[in-house]
């Protein structure tokens, strides 16, 4: 689960429309979340706000899994079985 969250957050940035990471770019979004709010000083699109906080929510999930990770010493452990 840790390598697909970070995959898709390092990834964003390097792929110009990508359906995954876009689905507003490929489908037709209803039009509920076509609706304009102001966030930020900033006038977006409902589904781009929650594509934020999506984002954010993945990067708060991954921080706290490689945390884990580094702090139990999870990857010397993995290496230990092979």
């Amino acid at each position: 689960m840790i390598g697909g969250l970070t995959h898709v957050l390092i990834d964003l940035p390097a792929h110009g429309i990508n359906e995954l990471f876009f689905p507003w770019a490929l489908f037709l979004v209803p039009k509920f979340l076509r609706v304009r709010v102001e966030l930020f000083y900033r006038n977006m699109f409902l589904f781009e706000v929650l594509w934020y906080v999506e984002d954010f929510i993945l990067l708060g999930i991954s921080l706290v899994l490689l945390r884990k990770i580094k702090r139990d010493g999870l990857i010397e452990k993995w290496y230990a079985k092979i």
